[in-house]
């Protein structure tokens, strides 16, 4: 579903568009409550038949809550609007009867459609909750949808690398259900290409797309294949075949209206106008485009919307038409806005970590106020309990005891005056962190998504100035969002909010999506970047935390690593568990700054330093890693090379429950 028009040159930028397939397939699985070995569901009734049950007095609950679902299974291909709010009162009448399968099942129907509308800060939250809610089940299934759908997320919002290890993750979760759910190989095969295809990484797109066009089979449902015929035009494109792709995605047309799936016919019909317009055939571009942009409007897609209007105001430049204009102007309008962040982006560094700062001192005044009254309170009980020894006699005994009861009533007014105040900080720092997560995060993650988009803007041969301006607006995006990230790692960490939810992994995957991850960035330092670790080495751990302490771990590494040199991420087994390592030939670190990591006050954030190249940091990344693997279960350890420069941080943990080599 990629515009191919804004990307002459790579694929890359699809972000909010991709994986239409995996997330259709996702939806199909809620509203039947099919479990891996019971039958298939019989097919939903008619939309009006469904309304009309939904208004019938003394329906079921249970039953209720399957018609809101089918009715709004049926409304995401028309109206995301209210697909949103059918699926949300499904998902809120099955929580209050207690219907644990229905409301797993619904938390993932809604966060398919939360995906689909491109509100992926909704759409994450979402799925983390049908995953919960699916383990707690045993719904073996859905928990693999479940990571399926998070790795959707990560692919739209250009973190290609954790997308991969979501994506391998539920591929391990359906070959372990009782029995294997071998249908959603196809769906998991073809996102795996699908992330590759979009990062421009054809080389590694081409081989699982194959492998899935293997897997299509006569019974294979028309959403699978519309899917991949995209995918397959989107390579053949890339591979410089534009006479193929037409082809392919003219069949993904004519699949599209026999199935009326009206929302990939609108895919369909942007591509077959981009490439058009990309063969000098405007004219023959000029009707696809114009059919994309009523379908878009008529389904409420914004983001299918914002593109093709794009794409038409090339189309009508190229004819000729003053038409044209308006919308170029709009997206000029939006460079100039990006880049005034760019420029403000230091001061709202500054202000998050001051106010991040400033609530946590707070807190930390209010409980030392606390335990003061509390001293203050026990103090003057006993020194009343004195007194009325000390005196004697009833008169003394009556007068002590209304002096007691006075001081100790005064103790616990000023003591409930603390905890009122305390309560009071907890919630401004539960307020704090929702502004991080949610306020600040959707805005930075949609800055991330949009600077992509400059390149197609500027045209096949921008000037040099403007490609340098839009390299570093893209690199100040990346580095604001890895600080929002991790002041929110860090914000919930002091609140306690951080648990582990250990599973069944590979060693490799975790170790191979942060080395893709900084594989580019290494390679502008001009550092080597080794991964050390066996395919079939396994342990029970929680995938996130462990992906973050090794990104963090490792982007230290080449932050202070200078050119030329090298930087290592392994993980080796053992009698004592699984050994993760970060070792690089930098600058290391002096004593005193091993002190503060590691000594007594290790869990405070260290003065933050600039890389070898002038990286900036935030002082937060090693403190945030001691806390993690503590949770993973280990305990994070540094000493200088033995090569006598650099540094070595690992760690060990347990291999849990099933131990020993994976299969293949």
């Amino acid at each position: 579903m990629l515009l191919l028009l804004l990307l002459p040159d790579r694929l890359r930028g699809r972000g909010r568009l991709l994986g239409l397939a995996g997330a259709l397939l996702l939806l199909g699985g809620p509203f039947g409550y099919a479990q891996a070995a019971a039958p298939p569901s019989p097919p939903a009734p008619p939309p009006d038949s469904l309304r009309a049950r939904l208004r019938r007095p003394g329906l079921p609950d249970t039953a209720r809550v399957r018609a809101y679902w089918q009715l709004a299974r049926y409304e995401k291909n028309i109206q995301l609007d209210s697909a949103r709010r059918l699926a949300e009162k499904g998902v809120a009448l099955a929580r209050r009867i207690g219907d644990a399968p229905g409301e797993a099942y619904g938390q993932h129907g809604l966060a398919v459609i939360q995906y689909l509308n491109a509100d992926y800060p909704a759409a994450q939250r979402t799925y983390v909750a049908a995953l919960r809610a699916a383990t707690r089940a045993g719904l073996c299934p859905l928990i693999g949808r479940a990571y399926m759908g998070q790795g959707l997320v990560a692919d739209a919002t250009g973190n290609v690398a954790g997308a991969v290890a979501y994506f391998e993750q539920a591929r391990a979760v359906f070959a372990g259900c009782t029995p294997p759910d071998s249908a959603m190989e196809l769906v998991v095969v073809t996102n795996i290409g699908n992330t590759y295809l979009q990062a421009g990484q054809l080389a590694k797109a081409e081989r699982p797309l194959r492998l899935a066009q293997t897997l299509v089979r006569p019974s294979t449902g028309p959403d699978p294949r519309l899917n991949l015929l995209d995918l397959i035009g989107l390579l053949q494109l890339g591979q410089h075949h534009p006479d193929s792709a037409v082809r392919t995605w003219q069949q993904e047309l004519r699949l599209a209206r026999a199935a009326h799936q009206p929302r990939a016919e609108a895919y369909a019909l942007g591509n077959l106008a981009s490439a058009r317009l990309q063969q000098n055939q405007p004219a023959a571009a000029l009707p696809y485009v114009q059919q994309a942009i009523r379908l878009a409007r008529t389904l409420g897609n914004r983001s299918q919307l914002t593109d093709y209007s794009l794409v038409q105001a090339r189309i009508l430049h190229a004819l000729g038409h003053p038409a044209a204009f308006d919308s170029l102007m709009a997206y000029a309008v939006l460079h100039d806005t990006l880049v005034g962040q760019a420029r403000n982006e230091a001061i709202v560094q500054q202000q998050v970590r001051f106010d991040v700062a400033n609530q946590q001192a707070r807190i930390r005044a209010l409980r030392q106020q606390q335990r003061i009254s509390r001293l203050q309170a026990t103090e003057q009980a006993e020194r009343a309990q004195r007194y009325a020894l000390v005196a004697g006699g009833l008169l003394v005994v009556v007068a002590g005891g209304g002096a007691l009861i006075g001081l100790l009533t005064r103790s616990r007014r000023r003591l409930q005056t603390s905890e009122t105040a305390l309560r009071q900080a907890n919630d401004t720092q539960q307020e704090l962190m929702r502004i991080i997560g949610h306020d600040l995060r959707g805005p930075v993650a949609t800055f991330q998504q949009i600077t992509p988009l400059l390149h197609g803007v500027l045209g096949p041969m921008p000037a040099a100035d403007d490609t340098e301006l839009v390299r570093e607006l893209d690199a100040s995006a990346q580095h604001l969002g890895a600080l929002v990230d991790n002041l929110l790692h860090w914000a919930r960490v002091q609140g306690g909010l951080v648990k582990s939810d250990p599973v069944r992994l590979r060693a490799a995957t975790a170790v191979q999506s942060v080395v893709s991850l900084y594989e580019p960035v290494a390679r502008h330092k001009r550092l080597t970047l080794t991964p050390d670790a066996p395919p079939d080495l396994g342990l029970t751990a929680d995938l996130d935390l462990l992906t973050t302490v090794l990104r963090n771990l490792l982007g230290n590494a080449i932050k202070f690593t200078p050119a030329g040199g090298t930087v290592q991420v392994a993980a080796t087994g053992g009698p004592g568990g699984v050994t993760f390592s970060v070792t690089d030939s930098g600058v290391g670190m002096s004593a005193d700054a091993l002190a503060v990591v590691f000594g007594s006050g290790g869990g405070a954030p260290v003065t933050s330093q600039s890389g070898t190249a002038g990286e900036p940091g935030t002082g937060l990344g090693l403190p945030l890693c001691r806390r993690f693997v503590a949770l993973l279960g280990g305990e994070l350890r540094a000493v200088p090379n033995a090569a006598g420069s650099g540094m070595r941080f690992w760690f060990v943990l347990p291999s849990g429950p099933g131990a020993g080599r994976l299969g293949s």
